[in-house]
């Protein structure tokens, strides 16, 4: 799965970044958590061989699946 980034990167246009991308490796549920393990290519340079850099984000849901 591969998301344009969001967040304090999307004030940047994709003709500013055209090869910048959020890869998503894993998502992971326990109990009321959900964790994703992404990594962010290319938002920094156009560099076709950045490695990224890795994240990861962790939301706390309700009953409902809202977070």
């Amino acid at each position: 799965m591969v998301l344009w980034p969001s967040g304090s990167f999307s004030a940047r246009s994709p003709q500013e970044r055209a090869r910048a991308r959020v890869v998503v490796h894993r998502i992971i549920a326990v109990g009321e958590y959900v964790g994703a393990h992404v990594n962010f290519l290319n938002l920094f340079n156009d560099d076709p061989q950045d490695t990224g850099i890795a994240g990861v984000d962790i939301y706390k849901m309700d009953a409902d699946g809202n977070r």
